[in-house]
């Protein structure tokens, strides 16, 4: 493990940004992430190639859903791409 990965972003991190930025964010402030978000999926004019705007709902989640997708349309189509746009995300994964 990382020292800088462990001090900057573990869970007790997470949970202070989240209080700044995401569901703990004050009354009247914009808030970064937008907790139960739907994705909407905007109309592309090929069949293996999907585009979403996930309105500010958290990262890792879009990027589950669509990785989930993207194979779904390979299995169909032989290729499949997802692109996401307007996800939310504030916390740096690796390892």
């Amino acid at each position: 493990m990382h020292m800088h990965a462990y001090r900057t972003h573990a869970g007790l991190k997470a949970l202070h940004l989240d209080s700044h930025f995401g569901s703990g964010a004050p009354a009247g402030v914009v808030r970064g992430c937008v907790p139960r978000a739907s994705i909407e999926v905007i109309p592309s004019r090929f069949k293996a190639v999907e585009k979403w705007d996930a309105h500010k709902k958290l990262g890792p989640a879009v990027a589950t859903a669509a990785m989930n997708r993207a194979m779904e349309l390979a299995d169909e189509y032989g290729v499949g791409t997802v692109v996401v746009d307007n996800a939310f995300h504030y916390l740096w994964g690796g390892g």
